[in-house]
């Protein structure tokens, strides 16, 4: 069962004299959302690594599909430490007994040790996803020059 995705071309991508019908894309079993995950984006994505690797079959796309999500959570966990970093810089002080009780809830940290914590795990999980990443082009490549699929 492959899941199909129709996403819209932005505005200021689309070229005046087209239609506004959207692109349909086939995307690889292995795909899976979050609820507040940006879809048009990660087809984008998608294609242009598609475009990249060219795969022939699909595991070949499933492979592309991993990769391709990989640096997509990647662009999400740099997108969290750019705004965490405009509220707070690294390294600053940040005042808990001043801070709004909608603040609080927002950070969820009660003092800077929280917010070390939160640091070190985002740094983890940008270096897992840069892993995933690099592990899935690995096996891909290995899986393209080792067993190659010949097209009909």
């Amino acid at each position: 069962m492959n899941q199909s995705y129709v996403a819209m071309p932005r505005r200021a991508q689309m070229p005046k004299a087209t239609s506004q019908e959207p692109l349909a894309v086939d995307l690889p079993d292995n795909i899976h959302f979050r609820s507040n995950d940006d879809r048009e984006a990660f087809v984008q994505l998608f294609q242009q690594h598609v475009s990249i690797f060219r795969p022939n079959g699909e595991l070949e796309r499933s492979y592309v599909g991993y990769l391709a999500m990989a640096l997509f959570r990647f662009d999400q966990l740099i997108a969290i430490e750019n705004t965490f970093l405009q509220l707070f810089p690294q390294g600053s002080k940040i005042d808990f007994q001043n801070l709004s009780e909608k603040g609080r809830e927002l950070l969820h940290m009660k003092n800077d040790r929280d917010v070390q914590k939160f640091w070190k795990a985002l740094k983890r999980d940008q270096r897992d996803q840069q892993a995933s990443r690099a592990h899935w082009e690995r096996t891909l490549r290995f899986v393209q020059r080792h067993f190659p699929v010949t097209r009909p």
